[in-house]
C-alpha cells in the first residue's frame, strides 16, 4: 500500500493546550485583536484553525505549550475590552503528533488511512491540520504512547522525534 511510504518521519510535543475562543464577529479587525493580545504577551501559537463563518461570527481554535495558560488568560482579560461576547474554553492534557513525508502530496488516502488507523485504536482526534506534505493531529495526552506505538508499527518508523514547543 501506497500511503505506508507516505509518511517517512513523525514529531511528537507533549504538555499541548488547545485553547477555543467562540462568538468572534467575522471581521479582521477583530481576529488581529486576538492575535496580537496574545502576541503582546509573547505566547507562541500553533495548529490554527477557523469555522467558516456563521451569522456574521466565527470561532477559532489554536494550541499553545500549557505553560502559557495563564498568560494566555491574562491576554484575554484585555481583548474581551474590544471583544466583549467572546466566549473561551481551554482544554489541557494534550500532545501533538506530525506526520512528515515529501509523497503524501501525490499519495491519495494518506489522512483517510491515518484517521481509520487511529478510530480502530480509539485514539481520538481533537484538532487537524495539514499542509501539502505534513499532518498535525492534537490528541489526548493519555493516548499518546498507544499513537506512537501503534504509528511506528504502521509505517515501520525507527522513532518520534520528540520537540517541547
Amino acid at each position: 500500500m501506497q500511503h505506508k511510504k507516505a509518511i517517512t518521519k513523525a514529531f511528537l510535543t507533549y504538555d499541548i493546550s488547545l485553547v477555543s475562543i467562540m462568538n468572534i464577529p467575522d471581521d479582521m479587525d477583530h481576529i488581529s485583536t486576538v492575535f496580537s493580545a496574545l502576541a503582546d504577551h509573547q505566547i507562541n501559537v500553533d495548529m490554527i484553525s477557523q469555522s467558516a463563518p456563521f451569522q456574521g461570527r466565527i470561532d477559532i481554535s489554536f494550541s499553545i505549550p500549557s505553560d502559557y495558560l495563564s498568560k494566555t488568560m491574562l491576554a484575554f482579560e484585555e481583548a474581551r475590552k474590544t471583544l466583549k461576547n467572546i466566549q473561551v474554553d481551554i482544554d489541557a492534557y494534550n500532545s501533538k503528533i506530525s506526520f512528515y513525508g515529501e509523497k503524501m502530496k501525490e499519495i491519495p488516502g494518506v489522512a483517510a488511512h491515518l484517521f481509520k488507523l487511529f478510530s480502530n485504536h480509539k485514539i481520538l482526534i481533537k484538532m487537524i491540520t495539514t499542509s501539502d506534505n505534513d499532518i498535525s493531529c492534537l490528541i489526548y495526552e493519555k493516548d499518546t504512547d498507544r499513537a506512537v506505538s501503534v504509528i511506528e508499527s504502521e509505517y515501520e518508523l525507527d522513532s518520534f522525534e520528540t520537540h517541547r514547543f
